[in-house]
């Protein structure tokens, strides 16, 4: 908590002089941009590193019209993020410290050391969705609560609704619109019949916004009766 506020507040004070920032670029990028290198592990890459493979990564999550292009910046992003992992785990071997790659480096899993192909895979979900959904999440719930002034007083005078105004930001306008999946096995949705290998967009932003589950789905509201949101898909997150 200590590393999240003080990275906030340098964010801040980057611009606060200037009276004016433009909010995504200026503060909703720069905080998980900043959390990433704090927490990950990988001293050496650049804010134009972590953007590019992240964009990447969910580009090539995202292609299901094959395009190669796409294949080429996603296949790069993964070796140079390998690269970059590879080294880090040399490197905390001999020097642990405080990183999300120390930890995987120096933990059990199953009673045994994670293995390197392990460590490069969390390393790729921390990079593919530590950067762009956290910018949009935080970006909307900025935007929701500066222009519901009553429910930004109502979170100043009471620091419990936090919680409440980023869940209704995220279901609101959610930052992953759409999940891409495959089905594993035969199943029937809506009456039609889906074999294995099948490509699904769940519309997740669309249930977010089910007017038989939401009253007033299209209105940001924090003080709505708590009800769970998909914006994050199911279960523990």
């Amino acid at each position: 908590r200590g590393a999240i506020e003080r990275i906030c507040r340098d964010a801040l004070g980057r611009f606060a002089g200037r009276g004016r920032a433009d909010l995504v670029r200026d503060y909703a990028l720069q905080v998980p941009m900043a959390m990433l290198h704090a927490l990950l592990g990988l001293p050496d890459a650049t804010d134009e590193e972590l953007q590019r493979w992240s964009q990447a990564l969910m580009d090539g999550c995202a292609n299901y019209g094959a395009d190669p292009e796409v294949w080429g910046r996603c296949d790069r992003a993964v070796a140079e993020i390998d690269a970059a992992t590879d080294a880090a785990i040399a490197r905390v071997r001999e020097r642990p410290d405080e990183s999300a790659i120390s930890a995987m480096v120096h933990a059990g899993g199953d009673g045994r050391p994670l293995e390197a192909e392990e460590i490069h895979a969390n390393t790729k979900l921390i990079v593919g969705g530590g950067l762009n959904e956290p910018r949009d999440g935080l970006g909307v719930a900025i935007w929701a609560m500066l222009t519901h002034p009553e429910q930004l007083a109502l979170a100043l005078e009471d620091e419990s609704w936090w919680p409440r105004a980023s869940e209704e930001a995220l279901r609101w306008i959610s930052p992953l619109a759409l999940f891409p999946r495959e089905a594993a096995k035969p199943i029937v949705l809506g009456g039609t019949r889906l074999e294995p290998g099948a490509r699904l967009a769940l519309n997740v932003a669309a249930a977010n916004r089910d007017e038989h589950h939401w009253e007033r789905p299209d209105e940001y509201d924090m003080t709505r009766p708590k009800q769970r949101n998909v914006a994050f898909g199911v279960g523990h997150h």
